[in-house]
């Protein structure tokens, strides 16, 4: 899992880091506002865990602008902070768990870990699309009647997060947003052709689109 560590304090950040690692999470780490906005933009996550302090309230804002554009990213705020209006406007903006400091690191880990199996990020080695074919994660295979057929990077990724999203239908700017760094954004057409790619290996049957809207990964009872 990767995950965007924001916090100023050395230790406490240190120490989370750590923890974290020992998980066999990969971790990036931003000490200020400015740099947690820019990775934000700039790389795709699966878990953030934000600081909330007096002089980084901001953070709740980005988190809601980043809502509004539809990233759905799971958030966790840590905070010292006692003010019920802050923990009010922090879970209006979009976050999934508020924790008060001070802790114990396995009170975060069962957060996290429920988290995990909320948003379906467990590190699964393949998921099964339908009693014929399983998606290889980590190798980026469908194998589909014993037979493996790769899939580029990108592909595997929209196909991840259709399955992380079965039955739901996903917007064109949800994909954009949640598989794509902010400064790659492809255009609609592309996304086009990635799906359509993906219809002709699963199975059209699967993907249903909605007209002027996006798509729905149609994963029907096994």
């Amino acid at each position: 899992m990767v995950v965007l560590l924001f916090e100023s304090d050395t230790f406490l950040c240190n120490e989370i880091n750590s923890q974290l690692l020992t998980k066999n999470n990969e971790v990036h780490i931003a000490r200020d506002l400015e740099e947690a906005i820019d990775l934000l933009y700039f790389y795709r996550f699966d878990l953030l865990l934000f600081e909330l302090t007096l002089s980084t309230l901001d953070i709740i804002d980005v988190l809601k602008e980043f809502r509004e554009r539809g990233n759905r990213t799971p958030t966790i705020f840590i905070s010292s902070l006692n003010d019920i209006s802050i923990l009010k406007r922090a879970y209006h903006a979009g976050c999934n768990d508020y924790i008060q400091i001070p802790y114990k690191f396995e009170e975060l880990e069962i957060r996290i870990n429920y988290i995990k199996k909320e948003f379906n990020l467990e590190n699964k080695g393949s998921i099964l699309i339908s009693n014929e074919m399983i998606f290889d994660i980590t190798n980026y295979l469908i194998i589909k009647d014993n037979e493996k057929i790769p899939l580029p990077k990108k592909e595997a990724y929209i196909l991840k997060y259709f399955l992380e999203n079965k039955n739901k239908t996903i917007l064109t700017d949800d994909l954009i947003v949640n598989i794509w760094e902010y400064n790659n954004a492809p255009s609609v057409s592309t996304i086009r052709t990635y799906i359509m790619n993906l219809r002709k290996i699963i199975g059209s049957q699967h993907f249903t689109t909605v007209k002027g809207i996006g798509y729905r990964f149609n994963q029907f009872n096994q």
